[in-house]
């Protein structure tokens, strides 16, 4: 199994629209692997068989995690620009998640690596991990549709 990590559009080459846009559309597709990768966690743990497909899931939703959380840094300017009052609050938010999502990461990392955690407690580290990871992404979609709806009312005020 090959595991690439995703290319994306330059931040300078989108409107703000087009940065959230494709931070959601980033949204979906970690949803897909954290369903995928919880569908393997499941399977062996019913099944008692060898981690290493789960371990290789693993490590592919957490590349990809990485790759987006750059994405989200160098884009986010971007997508935050046009949220009048708001947009500074919400990007400071965003860092803080992103440096606790680092540090969640690292430990998982290090979780599926050689040196690391062996049956049920894998299992459970991939599965907590994902669905922090779940809350994670509704908290930042919830702070977009917050700035969309900012966004609305203050061009519908003239502003």
């Amino acid at each position: 199994m090959e595991n690439r990590k995703p290319e994306y559009r330059k931040a300078e080459e989108m409107s703000s629209s087009e940065a959230r846009d494709e931070v959601l559309s980033q949204h979906v597709k970690l949803r897909v692997l954290l369903a995928e990768t919880d569908a393997v966690a499941k399977r062996v743990a019913f099944s008692g068989g060898d981690l290493g497909p789960l371990r290789e899931k693993a490590q592919a939703l957490y590349d990809a995690l990485a790759a987006h959380m750059s994405f989200e840094e160098q884009v986010l300017p971007a997508a935050l620009r046009d949220v009048i009052g708001w947009g500074d609050v919400i990007q400071r938010k965003m860092e803080e998640d992103h440096r606790r999502q680092r540090e969640t990461l690292v430990a998982a990392i290090a979780a599926i690596g050689p040196a690391g955690l062996a049956g049920m407690a894998l299992i459970d580290s991939v599965r907590r991990f994902a669905i922090t990871l779940e809350v994670d992404i509704a908290s930042e979609e919830k702070g977009f549709l917050e700035a969309d709806v900012d966004a609305i009312v203050s061009d519908s005020r003239g502003g």
